[in-house]
């Protein structure tokens, strides 16, 4: 008697403490009121800051955020320099350097500014596309990093003063 109520006493721990799922990491964000994000960019190319304001979207908004008066203007800067042709003399290597200065705004003001930058080399060979495809992949990793960086900037920051959103 004592056996069968001690399986079925274990048998039923087992089941309900195994199936018990806690994800590590959460995506939650720690702002409740949706911060409006825009991003101005100087260059012709467009693809750039839209990537920037869809990460930094993805990452400090979520869908059940509050409306509110919370806006981050980000500045961006596109440079592109040579580094040198290689033996073949159909090569060369260039650098992207993308310059990124932010601001953040509440209702009464700034509360958070500053600068961030990065830069990438590609290749430039014979081929256009190549060549275009290798640019656009060095832009986006280096949007990406930019993008997690200022994310992690705003949302551990110390604000002096209380947000008012």
């Amino acid at each position: 008697m004592k056996k069968k109520i001690f399986l079925k006493l274990s048998i039923c721990l087992f089941i309900f403490s195994s199936c018990v799922y806690k994800p590590i990491y959460k995506k939650n964000t720690i702002f409740t009121h949706k911060i409006n994000i825009l991003v101005k960019s100087n260059d012709y190319d467009k693809k750039i800051p839209l990537l920037m304001k869809a990460s930094l979207n993805q990452k400090l908004n979520s869908k059940k955020s509050k409306p509110s008066n919370l806006k981050l203007v980000v500045s961006l800067s596109k440079s592109v320099s040579a580094l040198a042709f290689n033996k073949d003399l159909y090569s060369s290597g260039k650098i992207l350097l993308i310059n990124l200065q932010y601001t953040f705004y509440d209702q009464k003001g700034v509360i958070l500014s500053g600068k961030l930058q990065n830069k990438s080399s590609y290749f430039m060979g014979a081929s256009p596309y190549a060549n275009i495809v290798s640019e656009e992949s060095a832009a986006k990793n280096i949007v990406s990093s930019l993008s997690e960086s200022l994310s992690h900037i705003i949302i551990s920051s110390r604000f002096n003063k209380s947000i008012t959103p």
